[in-house]
């Protein structure tokens, strides 16, 4: 099930509405995914519509190898791996791509990433997420959503963003945001300039878990088209938090 197809329009307006949830997965340590396999089905408790592959920076780009994605995809997991435009070369590209398919999956999630100071940007291959989102879009038809820090947000931001789109971004995931207010205003700014695709709020769960419950409440109740958590060590108190909200 492609971006489109689970974040449909207008869904948040059903009576009895229940928020799409979703998650953001680090590779395990030492890049052993057994450790992981007990983690994963305890998500899959919450019904996840997406399990999205994260890269980490621990001595070096670890990812999830096309291995990992089908014993995860195995659980019954619907995955989005994801491309960060500063580690994408354009030799590896089309292989990458080729083997996500090949797998069955439907979605991936583009980001800038962060560049190293000893790299400038005009020596990336994809120097821009909206020249990686055409490639993606040119060689498959995997349905591309992208990641977005709302922190601070801007007319040049807004001008990136809408380009993005355009080129062919099926959905904005934000990143953990300060409070709802600021997300709130993003969809109003989004709106205005036209931009009509799915944006899922971003959530990291703190200590604070009443707080945290309260602000996914309130998400839900303005009609959030989904929540997306972001997972590190905390996924007992990120259960904690969606017994409370759902």
């Amino acid at each position: 099930m492609d971006l489109s197809e689970i974040y449909r329009q207008d869904i948040h307006k059903v009576i009895g509405f229940t928020p799409k949830i979703s998650f953001e997965i680090l590779p395990p340590l030492g890049n052993d995914i057994s450790l992981l396999y007990e983690k994963l089905r305890f998500l899959r408790l919450y019904n996840p519509v997406l399990i999205s592959l994260a890269h980490s920076s621990n001595n070096g780009v670890n990812r999830f190898s096309v291995e990992d994605m089908k014993s995860i995809r195995d659980l019954e997991f619907n995955l989005m791996p994801q491309f960060s435009c500063v580690s994408s070369i354009y030799s590896e590209m089309e292989k990458q791509i080729t083997a996500i398919e090949n797998l069955g999956i439907e979605n991936v999630l583009i980001n800038m990433g962060k560049i190293p100071d000893y790299i400038k940007t005009q020596e990336l291959d994809f120097d821009s997420c909206s020249k990686l989102i055409t490639y993606v879009k040119e060689k498959s038809t995997l349905s591309v959503g992208i990641t977005y820090n709302i922190d601070n947000v801007n007319e040049k931001f807004f001008k990136v963003l809408k380009r993005d789109i355009d080129f062919g971004a099926d959905a904005i995931f934000t990143y953990p945001f300060e409070n709802n207010e600021q997300f709130y205003h993003f969809i109003h700014r989004a709106s205005n300039l036209g931009i009509n695709k799915p944006i899922i709020a971003g959530i990291y769960v703190n200590d604070d878990l009443k707080s945290c419950a309260e602000r996914c409440m309130d998400l839900i109740e303005f009609g959030v088209c989904g929540l997306h958590f972001y997972l590190t060590n905390n996924y007992e108190s990120v259960s904690r938090v969606l017994e409370n909200i759902l």
